[in-house]
């Protein structure tokens, strides 16, 4: 197909072919186009040679539009060139569009309306602004102005409504001539989608590690920090920009060894707990998980580190009410072995907290029976007695085992001998509980 313009003076062109005046052949014209018919003309013109038919579409905006149909002998460079175009612009694949300078799209390929989903004739003669989307509209109307002052246009986005109604991203190159613009046009629709998407996934990821509570570092081989969250900086009180420009090993106190530590993470995960030095100078308990990661190729390390102050403070608070409790504790292991006792514990049972840690849960269910020492002041009464036996009521007040402070009241008997000596047994009460004590009785 081929196009001639105003620019080009079409009108002078065919009066040559035709053989008669301007004013007749726009005459002429203005009925064929009309009935859209036939141009029929056989002759030379220049280097042309052969029988030339033209079919005239229509005069539009001072443009003439029209096919040649055929030629029966033709020996012509140009033609086979415009031949050649005329095909390539078939079947490109990106979208060719010619429109004149107020909008009009003048033609298109077929890839063009293919990507809109429209058909060529729902799209040829319309404005191309019509199809853009309303937020594009001035971006696109200043790309326009500037081809009209022969600027070209490289790699402009906008964005194309398609028939269903969605949008397709164009990224287009363009340049103007006699008025038109010539302007070819990428689908960029997949990449910028793609490119949203990972915009997107990475606001998701930032929030994610923004609202953790555990402080994240990713620091480079030489522990650089390139990437620290929210949390890091509420618990060192740096700001992000100041971490950034630091190294991890500037929150230690200065007593980890880098490379040790550097070896240890390469090995496995790391886990351990040390201090931060915070920025006003207040030591920070943390636990850090550190380990290695691989991004791209290239090593990083990856630690989150948890702040223990409150956990501290909440095991020193925890430590003031276990040892001050009025009701005995263990902290025992599930094999039965206490980990930790308090004092009242002990007092209860009878044991000093050396023996207990010694003994499992099983044993010390079992009450401590006996009294390796007593201190204290005790009295006796008299129940009954015969020549050989003596029922008392004994009532004992002191310390035993140097601990627990314990009343003891008892029933013995004692067994008469020959001599001054009585041996004797009773079974008694201490904190509630039985007691068994055996008695030996010198009179003097």
């Amino acid at each position: 197909m081929l196009k001639s313009s105003s620019n080009s003076n079409p009108l002078t062109f065919f009066s040559k072919i035709l053989n008669i005046s301007e004013e007749s052949c726009l005459s002429r014209f203005e009925k064929i186009a009309a009935n859209k018919g036939l141009i029929n003309y056989t002759g030379a013109i220049d280097q042309f040679e052969g029988q030339w038919s033209f079919r005239v579409l229509g005069i539009a905006n001072d443009t003439l539009v029209f096919f040649i149909e055929g030629e029966s002998s033709l020996e012509n460079n140009e033609k086979q060139e415009l031949d050649k175009f005329n095909r390539f612009f078939e079947i490109a694949s990106e979208n060719f569009v010619i429109a004149g300078s107020d909008g009009t799209i003048i033609e298109v390929n077929k890839q063009f309306p293919k990507s809109l989903g429209y058909k060529i004739d729902q799209i040829r003669g319309e404005n191309f602004l019509d199809f853009v989307h309303p937020d594009d509209i001035d971006s696109t109307i200043s790309e326009m102005k500037k081809l009209d002052e022969g600027i070209p246009t490289f790699s402009f986005c906008n964005r194309y409504r398609t028939k269903s109604g969605d949008y397709r991203h164009l990224q287009w190159n363009s340049t103007s001539n006699e008025g038109r613009y010539y302007a070819v046009a990428r689908d960029m629709t997949a990449e910028v989608n793609s490119e949203i998407e990972k915009k997107n996934s990475e606001a998701r990821y930032r929030t994610l590690i923004n609202s953790a509570a555990d402080a994240i570092y990713l620091a480079d081989e030489k522990f650089m920090i390139i990437e620290a969250n929210d949390s890091a900086s509420r618990i060192t009180g740096y700001s992000n920009s100041e971490l950034l420009k630091m190294s991890t090993m500037d929150l230690h106190d200065g007593t980890v060894d880098t490379k040790k530590l550097s070896e240890k993470i390469g090995e496995d995960n790391l886990l351990f707990e040390t201090t931060h030095i915070g920025k006003n100078g207040g030591v920070i308990p943390v636990e850090i998980n550190a380990g290695t990661v691989d991004i791209s190729g290239k090593k990083y390390f990856l630690a989150i580190v948890r702040d223990l102050t409150s956990s501290k403070t909440l095991a020193n608070r925890f430590v003031k009410i276990f040892e001050k409790a009025q009701y005995g504790i263990a902290l025992v292991s599930p094999d039965g072995t206490p980990i930790t006792v308090n004092h009242q514990l002990c007092q209860d049972l009878g044991y000093s907290e050396t023996e207990l840690m010694g003994m499992t849960f099983e044993t010390t269910n079992q009450p401590k029976m006996y009294e390796e020492e007593f201190f204290g002041i005790f009295g006796n009464a008299v129940i009954a007695e015969t020549n050989k036996l003596d029922i008392l009521l004994n009532a004992r007040i002191g310390v035993t085992n140097r601990e627990n402070f314990a009343i003891t009241p008892a029933v013995l008997a004692n067994f008469k001998t020959e001599g001054k000596v009585k041996f004797g047994g009773g079974i008694g009460v201490r904190a509630l509980r039985p007691t068994y004590q055996a008695t030996i009785t010198f009179d003097l």
